[in-house]
């Protein structure tokens, strides 16, 4: 009797040794799906850590850009500002100075200089901020008196580096009331404007070397006839 309950035991031994091995094989495939999981997640905590290495050095050289680029925007800043009140003050020494004669009627017979200070001269020095390029492209082209009916534009003033288009429409416009008023006046009336940028157009041209975007104009002419100018006369067009 007792024999043969051994035998059962080793029998149910026997199947619990099975049973036990099919779970530890179970165990085993676990255990290597879970060493396989951590060995991705180890590689893609390096590659995060690379990651953020690499983000924090270019977050400290956008930073030392970002300090760099305050810094010169100050420094433009406090030039712009320089580069403003001089040109303010230059435009006052022009209309506090003594005038010069344009007989507009005889625009025809002016010279490429007497062109330019003539455009310098209107709308209480508008387009001195232009300079030196609108000087020196009328220069450069030789645009006398005869040539400007022919070049009276916006592609042309664009060229001689009239960016804004407002201005550009105001400048036209003055031409258009001069040729229309030479053939209307017949020599019959001094025209006198404010102008003396020969002396001031050294400063000028420093001043503007630094500022490139117009400034607002002090007046805007839609359409002139008549109108007093400082120092005395009147302006007839």
């Amino acid at each position: 009797h007792s024999s043969s309950l051994s035998r059962e035991n080793v029998e149910e031994l026997a199947l619990k040794y099975v049973d036990l091995e099919e779970e530890n094989s179970i165990l085993k495939a676990n255990l290597c799906s879970a060493e396989k999981q951590k060995q991705m997640l180890s590689d893609t905590v390096a590659t995060l850590k690379t990651n953020l290495s690499n983000a924090q050095q270019q977050n400290e050289m956008l930073s030392a850009q970002m300090h760099e680029l305050r810094r010169e925007y100050q420094v433009q800043q406090t030039t712009i500002a320089e580069q403003k009140a001089l040109i303010c003050e230059l435009q006052q020494q022009v209309r506090a100075n003594k005038t010069v004669t344009f007989d507009v009627t005889q625009y025809e017979e002016w010279d490429s200089q007497t062109v330019s200070a003539w455009i310098l001269s209107l709308e209480h020095g508008l387009f001195v901020k232009f300079e030196p390029t609108l000087s020196q492209t009328i220069a450069e082209k030789a645009i006398d008196g005869n040539d400007l009916a022919q070049i009276n534009s916006h592609k042309f003033w664009k060229q001689c580096g009239i960016s804004d288009y407002v201005d550009r429409e105001t400048l036209m416009q003055h031409l258009q009331t001069l040729f229309n008023g030479a053939h209307k006046q017949n020599n019959q009336h001094p025209h006198q404007i404010p102008v003396a940028y020969a002396h001031a157009q050294p400063m000028m041209q420093s001043a503007m070397h630094h500022i490139h975007a117009p400034q607002p104009p002090t007046q805007r002419v839609q359409s002139v006839h008549q109108y007093d100018v400082e120092g005395g006369g009147t302006l007839y067009m």
